[in-house]
């Protein structure tokens, strides 16, 4: 079958962005790891990236002219309103196509999506497996009864081993073009590639992980898998001789929680000479649990961890969920600075029973830490979370539609009852945590919420930013090495 999967990027904003910053360069890795099962089942398959183009005549006539049999959308909860205006548009040009939804947001409300008379199939959960035997079904190849059909449009998707798929197909994408902008320019060269090596988080945090009302099909669960280090390694040693990159982002939830799995993958990482320096997402604790760890990645090649620190209030932390204290946040900051790895540290007010005391103690909890990069966001309740059934059940959501949750951005109020002068003011006073100048923590907030829809500007003043840091960190006698 001639199969389309379409690119969203951050709705009707993203037409023409491709190509002028890492955000709006990034392949989607979901519909890469489509693409390669598809195209192994026989299927031709094709990208419509909003990004690529220039509006919506231009996208209508590629619809026209790819002339697909099938049209894979992949849902986030911000793209529900993009989406269906999407499917419509798609019925229109031919009714006869049919068009496939998946994603994190169908695993979430599949039984609301599944009324909406565009979409012809719903899958929730994982979708290499289900989406090629879909087609082969389309085609009159599959049997049904192979498919695990919950109604008449939703299917639930069959869980995969991860080294049973194929490496996923980054040449959907222009790849060249994808991978010129590194992730925290200065820090990461480019080169820079995306990898994901495991799925799952087990832990609960009440923000982000689906609830009792949702189901794990949200994301891909509560347990943990991994694809085997020889394998992780294999399409690293692939993707090297093919594009000779020189950074990695791994964009697994929590990069460090299996540490036999660390231990072998530095081994054989430095066994097969990679030199590449590479970006983690991790947590607080369990850097605190395993300094050792965070020394050997930062041998072969660790130089920069992204942690959810959140807040500096441990009654916070503990009505988040989060299983951390404000305690290891400091902790884990010394021992990545020891080991000279850029600390990114994310932050989140805003939310449920925080109170100014709490807020306060964030404030003073981030410029104690000091770290190298820090955002800072406003709670945003995300359907299918815990804290997005209280916010609803006591109608305190101000979010008027999905569009919004584009960004997390300090730039609009999301709840009811929520000081956000005060909480303005805060975000200022945490981010001009590394300026010699309190005061400056004004410009930079508002370059932060008032750029995002510039990408070119944005990604001039975020090298400008990183630039900065690391000369401070070079001038003030720390072992980061000037930038080149």
């Amino acid at each position: 079958m001639k199969v389309s999967l379409f690119d969203a990027g951050e709705g009707p904003y993203s037409f023409g962005t491709f190509g002028k910053s890492y955000w709006t360069s990034i392949p989607h890795y979901g519909l890469c790891a489509l693409s390669a099962s598809a195209k192994k089942a026989g299927h031709s398959v094709s990208l419509i990236d909003v990004r690529q183009l220039s509006g919506y005549p231009e996208l209508e006539r590629t619809i026209h002219e790819q002339d697909p049999d099938v049209v894979g959308l992949s849902m986030r909860t911000c793209d529900e309103i993009f989406l269906r205006d999407i499917a419509e548009r798609i019925k229109r040009i031919n009714p006869k196509i049919v068009v496939i939804a998946g994603g994190v947001h169908v695993g979430i409300a599949w039984d609301r999506l599944q009324k909406t008379k565009d979409y012809d199939y719903l899958v929730t959960g994982e979708g290499e497996g289900t989406f090629p035997r879909l087609l082969n079904y389309l085609e009159g190849k599959e049997d049904k009864k192979n498919l695990h059909f919950i109604s008449e449009k939703v299917i639930r998707g069959e869980s995969m081993e991860m080294d049973s798929v194929p490496f996923v197909d980054r040449e959907l994408y222009s790849f060249r073009e994808c991978i010129k902008h590194p992730n925290y320019p200065g820090i990461l060269d480019a080169p820079m590639i995306t990898m994901i090596s495991s799925r799952g988080c087990p832990y609960g945090c009440k923000y982000c992980a689906p609830s009792d009302r949702s189901n794990d099909d949200a994301l891909f669960g509560g347990k943990l898998k991994f694809a085997s280090v020889d394998r992780v390694i294999d399409e690293l040693k692939y993707l090297r001789d093919r594009y000779q990159f020189r950074s990695i982002k791994f964009y697994d939830y929590t990069f460090t929680i299996n540490k036999k799995w660390v231990e072998e993958f530095c081994q054989k990482y430095r066994d097969n000479k990679f030199d590449q320096k590479f970006a983690i997402q991790t947590r607080a604790d369990l850097i605190v649990k395993n300094p050792d760890i965070i020394s050997l990645l930062s041998k072969v090649g660790l130089k920069i961890a992204i942690v959810g620190y959140e807040s500096g209030s441990n009654k916070v932390l503990e009505s988040l969920g989060k299983k951390t204290t404000a305690e290891q946040n400091l902790k884990a900051a010394e021992i990545l600075k020891r080991n000279n790895i850029v600390n990114v540290a994310n932050f989140m007010l805003g939310t449920p029973f925080e109170t100014q005391n709490d807020v306060d103690l964030t404030v003073k909890h981030a410029r104690k830490m000091k770290p190298d990069i820090l955002s800072v966001s406003f709670y945003t309740p995300i359907e299918g979370t815990a804290f997005y059934d209280y916010v609803m059940d006591h109608d305190l959501s101000l979010i008027k539609s999905p569009s919004e949750l584009y960004t997390y951005a300090p730039d609009f109020k999301r709840l009811k009852g929520v000081d956000y002068a005060y909480l303005k003011k805060a975000s200022m006073k945490m981010l001009s945590c590394n300026f010699p100048i309190p005061f400056l923590g004004y410009p930079a907030l508002l370059l932060y919420t008032k750029t995002k829809r510039h990408v070119a500007v944005r990604e001039f003043l975020t090298r400008a930013y990183i630039y900065y840091v690391r000369s401070m960190k070079f001038l003030k006698g720390g072992h980061a090495h000037p930038v080149s």
